[in-house]
């Protein structure tokens, strides 16, 4: 039943999504920002915004300038889904200028999630109080959206913090939306005398709006399937985690029956869109978008609009807008006359590519596409070439820009007349192209035959109700170069104060002459691997090069690296070693071996006692072999004593500095 709705919910989606789309586009109010959660119209004409590092600040609509209220930075904890979230102005804001926050920190060794109340005074906020503490909290399914209704009720959403368990049990708040008086009391017509909360079954709502009736309105996500967005009512059951979506399975419609459940009022079907914001639209500046609940969402990457009818009881019509165009959309506002602005949430550690861009994230209006705006395709270059051998495969990039006034939508994307040999792909779904933005098609050489093979990507382009097709030609060729390296790893064993090499050959596979470039080494620091050749930079086919390796003085007993050979070729940058070094092992350690440093005994329970026979140095300190301090001693004598019963079992490393050069030597703690 869950996918046959679904399918419903599609056509629906498909046919309404090329006409709601022509008409906006959007301008760019402020960009850089750290991930904005929550974005409010302030009473002064301002748009107000918290961003999850900690910071809430104000942001000029016109201008996108941004002035700093608030910085938290030092207090919350920015950790997987937490940071600053939600926010919400007192209703009454001239004479009680007060604004709520929520925020997720670390206090006594766990994570919690408190409510505060600013006082606003001179473009800053002070004098907090706190009005609900969650202890402890968790750093996943916060929730954490805040609404305060016309009776001065102050809503809290809480997510499961991804466990579900608790959910359905009225004494834990876990799963729930709260409901508090504004100075944090509880209201006594709760549905639960001296309970903060309002509903339960809640996966991890983060949207809540109001209806013009009055009604409060709340998304949430779903698990892998379902997202929700639901009419709240007090005391009412929302069904996770015995009910995902409709109650429409037996065991969730026995379950409903008994538990009092709300079936939502609209749900994603069988994907989920990682539901954000919640905002209600009703106004004449965008006739398309009135009386709609616009939902912000972060996966799919789009607004989708939910259309009610008269009742508000009832969805009309869905529209999406702006499919993966902007990435992860976090929250909208809409200003009093009518304006919309969206926030992205690019930099939040799971955008997919092409995003976070440069300029992520940021603040955007909603504006009108001119009539007279027209998109124009162009691809970098006219021609793009491609080079491979018989089966292997080669990636490419073409550079699709559109040099037009309005944004294109580019519903599809293939490749044709190479008989495979060519295929292209793009990140996921539809995808949007602003004004002169560049977007990287990911195409894939795959020659069966050889010599030259020819082949067009083609881009479906929807505008207007219309949809459009380009073509780009392609030429492949099995006319190429290709290096190989004669070994994938090389281990290099020697002492941690001498150098020690080794080399490896690269041979040219290919058909044509390839010009190496250079190398790059990543992996280990600066100090541990240089690779150099000799003779002619350029290999002609079947034709070798010795790379020769090296390593320098390391400070721990075992490190990689990787050597990656850069060259003309098409496999750029393909051809990757991977050097190991590991330095003698650890054994007690006497003087007459180690002359500079001595430890014993090694390996160690309790008391590590360091010898310098020679020389004094000022201080050492003890580290992990991934380079950490866990302690630092000042000496005094050539002898000193460290409790290390503390420490962790594992290899650690006494490292300190002698006439200018690094000594370091590694123990066991047992």
């Amino acid at each position: 039943m869950k996918f046959l709705l679904f399918v419903c919910s599609c056509i629906v989606l498909c046919s309404t999504h090329a006409s709601a789309q022509q008409d906006l586009t959007t301008r760019t109010v402020i960009s850089g920002l750290r991930v904005p959660w929550e974005i409010l119209w302030g009473p002064d004409n301002k748009i107000w915004m918290t961003e999850r590092v900690g910071l809430v600040s104000t942001v000029d609509p016109e201008t996108g300038a941004k002035r700093q209220l608030l910085d938290l930075r030092t207090v919350v904890s920015e950790q997987l889904e937490g940071g600053l979230l939600g926010m919400v102005l007192h209703p009454n804001f001239a004479d009680s200028p007060h604004v709520f926050i929520a925020y997720v920190s670390w206090r006594n060794g766990d994570f919690y999630k408190t409510v505060q109340r600013y006082t606003y005074h001179n473009d800053t906020l002070s004098d907090p109080v706190e009005i609900f503490l969650f202890e402890p909290a968790a750093v996943f399914h916060q929730g954490c959206r805040l609404l305060i209704d016309s009776s001065r009720h102050l809503f809290i959403t809480q997510g499961d913090s991804f466990d579900a368990s608790t959910v359905q049990n009225d004494a834990s708040l876990q799963g729930k939306v709260l409901r508090l008086n504004i100075d944090g009391s509880i209201p006594s017509d709760n549905p639960i005398p001296g309970n903060p909360l309002y509903t339960k079954g809640h996966r991890n709502p983060q949207g809540l709006c109001m209806l013009p009736n009055g009604v409060l309105v709340e998304s949430e996500h779903g698990n892998d399937i379902d997202d929700e967005v639901n009419i709240l009512e007090a005391g009412r059951n929302y069904g996770w985690p015995k009910v995902e979506g409709p109650c429409d399975l037996d065991f969730e419609k026995i379950f409903c029956a008994e538990n009092n459940v709300r079936e939502p009022l609209w749900s994603s079907g069988p994907s989920t869109f990682a539901t954000a914001g919640l905002t209600w639209y009703d106004h004449d500046r965008f006739p398309a978008l009135k009386h709609s609940l616009l939902e912000t969402c972060l996966k799919s990457s789009k607004i989708v609009q939910i259309e009610l009818d008269s009742t508000l009881t009832h969805v009309a019509s869905v529209h999406d807008w702006f499919p993966y165009r902007f990435g992860r959309l976090r929250d909208a506002c809409v200003s009093p006359d009518g304006r919309i602005f969206i926030c992205t949430s690019n930099r939040d550690g799971v955008a997919k590519a092409p995003f976070p861009r440069e300029d992520d994230d940021k603040i955007l209006e909603l504006v009108p596409i001119a009539d007279t705006a027209v998109p124009i395709l162009a691809v970098v270059p006219d021609t793009t070439r491609a080079y491979c051998l018989v089966g292997d495969t080669a990636s490419f990039f073409v550079n699709v820009t559109n040099v037009g006034s309005a944004p294109l939508l580019i519903t599809n994307v293939y490749m044709y007349g190479a008989q495979g040999q060519f295929y292209a792909s793009h990140v996921f779904g539809p995808f949007s192209i602003d004004p002169g933005r560049t977007y990287p098609v990911r195409c894939t050489f795959a020659p069966t035959t050889d010599g030259p093979i020819r082949d067009a990507i083609v881009l479906h382009m929807m505008r207007s109700g219309t949809e459009t097709i380009h073509e780009f030609p392609v030429v492949g060729s099995t006319i190429a170069g290709v290096l190989k390296a004669s070994a994938d790893t090389i281990d290099l064993d020697g002492s941690e104060m001498e150098e020690d090499e080794a080399s490896f050959t690269i041979t040219n596979v290919g058909t044509v002459p390839v010009h190496m470039n250079g190398f790059t080494i990543s992996g280990a620091g600066k100090q541990f691997v240089s690779a150099s050749f000799e003779g002619d930079s350029t290999i002609a086919p079947q034709e070798q090069r010795t790379v020769e390796v090296k390593t320098t003085p390391i400070d721990v007993p075992m490190l990689t690296a990787t050597v990656t050979v850069t060259s003309s070729g098409y496999k750029q940058p393909r051809v990757v070693v991977r050097i190991t070094s590991t330095t003698t092992s650890v054994s007690s350690t006497d003087v007459a071996e180690k002359p500079l440093l001595q430890l014993a005994p090694n390996p160690v329970h309790e008391t590590l006692t360091i010898h310098f026979p020679s020389v004094v140095p000022g201080s050492f300190e003890i580290r992990t072999v991934m380079g950490c301090v866990v302690a630092s001693v000042a000496l005094t004598s050539s002898t000193s004593s460290v409790d290390v019963s503390a420490l962790a079992s594992g290899m650690y490393v006494v490292h300190t500095t002698m006439h200018g050069n690094h000594v370091s030597l590694p123990f066991i703690k047992q």
